[in-house]
């Protein structure tokens, strides 16, 4: 588990040694973290002492919050009121205090049987997964459809529609499916097609575009030239598209957050621009971009200071599949969110995919 790097402001505190926290203040921290996470207000030091039991006076821990709030760790939004975690204080937080989570035996075997249930079709487990994710961490949802670094022959077959027009079904690793009609540089029947097909079939086999640069052109069948270079041009078009289908979940998650509330200035609201973006596609078109590459699970508190509209947003995702094809799969949220739940429900589901995607694919 990971973060990804945080530009740090000139107003941000200075982190040193003299920054290490003791027991007790670790204890206040996760306190004050977990409590507003429960319940999204302010935690009072009275409130702590009352409850936890550490075993000294309110005004020690009103003395350890302060210093905590000069770490930079918590921030007092009202002069009278209690405190809530900073960023840095939900960073130090996961990477030091959360406890770790595991689904129970009865949950996995829920979400596994679920999964089991549907039909043997992509689409239909990504759906899945976002929507099985969004009501389990009750946030927002996001996964993506697997692909490969490099589009990947895998099949084709050559179809005849009517005696002058034909249709191009080509397959690539990942299960990405395209189809084109084209007009046959002259006449042929289904049983030429089928055997084209074959051919080119056995020349294509696993072959990448700058493969396919290298291959012996099929020069005495203008058919199969015309298919070969069908295929060309798809795999630069899917190779050099930006983005991969996305499926979201739980939207309605984000708007019911306190966070979130409607502010009564129409579009300027926070929850109505972070769902556009999202409906838009522009949040994960960016973070695809960002973080598709890196291996396991990876957290962005506060947007990172990607964003300037999302300093109240947090997520949690991993890739799935294999080094030669997977996809994201994540949880979007407040930074106030469970992140103890959204890592394990993150890692349970991603593995999931991660299996049936090496099962579509044939990959180890």
């Amino acid at each position: 588990m990971s973060f990804l790097p945080s530009p740090r402001s000139d107003t941000e505190p200075r982190r040193s040694a003299a920054d290490a926290l003791s027991e007790r203040r670790r204890s206040i921290l996760k306190i004050i973290v977990q409590q507003y996470i429960d319940s999204a207000l302010p935690v009072a030091s009275e409130a702590i002492a009352r409850g936890y039991g550490l075993g000294v006076s309110a005004a020690t821990i009103r003395n350890e919050m302060a210093a905590l709030e000069e770490m930079g760790y918590i921030v007092q939004q009202h002069t009278s009121g209690g405190r809530v975690p900073s960023e840095r204080g939900y960073r130090f937080y996961v990477e030091h205090l959360m406890d770790e989570l595991t689904l129970t035996t009865d949950e996995q075997r829920t979400i596994a049987h679920q999964f089991h249930q549907a039909n043997l079709e992509l689409t239909q487990w990504l759906r899945l997964a976002a929507a099985i994710l969004s009501r389990g961490v009750q946030n927002a949802a996001v996964v993506t459809a697997p692909r490969t670094p490099q589009a990947r022959f895998k099949h084709l077959e050559l179809i005849s529609i009517q005696e002058s027009l034909a249709l191009l079904v080509a397959v690539f690793e990942g299960g990405t499916v395209q189809q084109q009609m084209f007009i046959p540089a002259m006449p042929v029947t289904q049983e030429a097609l089928s055997g084209i097909s074959a051919r080119l079939n056995r020349l294509l086999e696993g072959c990448t575009i700058a493969a396919m640069n290298d291959l012996p052109q099929p020069a005495d069948s203008p058919i199969a030239m015309q298919a070969l270079d069908l295929v060309g041009r798809i795999m630069r078009s899917l190779d050099e598209e930006a983005s991969t289908d996305t499926f979201v979940d739980g939207l309605g998650h984000i708007l019911s957050q306190p966070e979130f509330a409607p502010s009564g200035r129409g579009k300027d609201n926070a929850a109505l621009q972070i769902v556009q973006m999202i409906q838009q596609g522009m949040l994960f078109n960016e973070l695809i971009r960002q973080i598709s590459n890196i291996d396991g699970l990876q957290i962005i508190i506060g947007g990172d200071g990607s964003r300037s509209e999302m300093p109240q947003v947090s997520l949690v995702f991993s890739r799935y599949g294999s080094a030669t094809i997977g996809g994201l799969l994540g949880v979007l949220g407040p930074m106030r969110m469970h992140y103890g739940r959204a890592v394990s429900m993150v890692r349970f589901i991603s593995q999931i995919l991660g299996e049936m995607t090496t099962e579509l694919s044939g990959h180890e």
